[in-house]
């Protein structure tokens, strides 16, 4: 194993102190000359020095990390979107961003808090008594939107709506919805985009839910045992809505193999707009999140909010740029 380099090393290279590399590389530079500092960042690139994170909080007495619970499932376009929107803006603020799609959930959020100490958490998921009250304990600055629409709960539930919606507004009114086998899991607010579906259609006058049938998009068995859950109800319904563009792709190729024809047999609608989704047969009409970054910014100027003891910034655009990517599915 290579030795670790030190701060030591890079004095030695640059011919100066390790109170120099300490301040120039920590940014209190501004007594030392021009050529010194440019001195010591060369040495520290040419040797790979990488300053200790756990130091630099210890000396600050507090990091710069800000940790991200998430939801669990599957990784998908949208969500990539998402979380690069939120590690560009608190990164624009000095800040750094670790995300965790199991701590808190599928795994213990104390495990990973004995190795990291955020200045800040952001959880999108519902904590439980006992890791809300680890985080108080350890007085880290815990965030949990209150405003409905920005919860990542009401994200789901937006697309969920969105999606009812939009069939009901073109006419379709026999609906099945295919959702993920995974998203049922406890704790998981993935599964309310299915129940926002639900009570869209079952609160239009003309319109009926026939039926909610689950796929597991991973399995080899995926297609076969989506077209044996559809039989009882797939002849007598105009469209689907799918949890995701994954889903969405079992859905066509079942239809496709029971003989039916998309979209003048059944709509369908997707969430996520994978890249694969403009090139199913036919493309997948789908849900995607606009390039404004407002939901994201929202939530971080939140945090910035909370670290500096201010009120969260009121809700600007309830919308969170939510919309349909029409194609020939529906």
């Amino acid at each position: 194993m290579p030795k670790r380099v030190t701060a030591h090393d890079v004095a030695k290279r640059a011919g100066v102190s390790r109170t120099t590399v300490s301040f120039v590389l920590n940014g209190r530079d501004a007594a030392i000359p021009k050529e010194t500092r440019e001195r010591v960042r060369a040495a520290a690139a040419e040797l790979g020095y990488v300053p200790s994170a756990a130091a630099r909080a210890l000396r600050k007495g507090v990091s710069d990390i800000i940790l991200v619970l998430s939801a669990g499932g599957s990784a998908a376009d949208l969500s990539d979107y998402m979380w690069e929107s939120f590690a560009r803006a608190f990164q624009s603020r000095g800040l750094t961003t670790v995300f965790s799609r199991t701590a808190g959930t599928a795994t213990p959020l104390q495990a990973l808090l004995e190795e990291l100490r955020p200045r800040a958490i952001v959880s999108l998921v519902e904590l439980d008594e006992q890791d809300t009250e680890l985080v108080e304990r350890l007085d880290i600055p815990l965030l949990l939107p209150s405003a409905a629409q920005y919860t990542f709960s009401g994200l789901q539930s937006l697309m969920g709506t969105t999606q009812a919606s939009y069939l009901l507004d073109r006419g379709y009114r026999r609906l099945i919805y295919v959702t993920d086998a995974r998203a049922h899991r406890s704790r998981i607010p993935l599964e309310q985009r299915r129940v926002s579906f639900a009570r869209t259609v079952e609160a239009h006058p003309e319109a009926a839910l026939l039926g909610t049938v689950k796929c597991d998009a991973r399995s080899p068995s995926a297609v076969t045992d989506l077209i044996e859950a559809l039989s009882d109800v797939v002849g007598r319904a105009d469209a689907v809505g799918a949890f995701n563009d994954d889903a969405a792709a079992v859905t066509l190729t079942a239809l496709h193999r029971l003989g039916l024809t998309v979209p003048s047999d059944l709509a369908v609608i997707g969430v996520d707009d994978l890249t694969l989704s403009r090139y199913l047969s036919p493309p997948l009409t789908t849900l995607a999140i606009n390039e404004s970054d407002v939901w994201s910014e929202h939530i971080v100027n939140s945090v910035i909010a909370l670290l500096n003891g201010a009120s969260q910034p009121s809700v600007s655009d309830p919308s969170l740029g939510v919309r349909v990517i029409e194609r020939e599915s529906a």
